[in-house]
């Protein structure tokens, strides 16, 4: 997964898989996966790409 653009209201994400680009509003974005009992505030999941259904991940160095 490549981010190519990121604006005060969104992010322009290239999906891994397809190669399609993808605008992501920053207001759906949640931080935080849930992992049995805990969170891993260290994950931001990704929506679905619209194109192929594969879901991506940000990781926080």
């Amino acid at each position: 997964m490549a981010i190519h653009e990121v604006t005060a209201e969104d992010v322009l994400q290239r999906c891994a898989r397809c190669g399609s680009g993808n605008r992501l509003s920053l207001d759906t974005l949640e931080v935080g996966v849930a992992r049995r009992e805990d969170v891993d505030d260290g994950l931001v999941q990704l929506p679905p790409c619209p194109a192929c259904r594969s879901t991506e991940f940000l990781i926080r160095a």
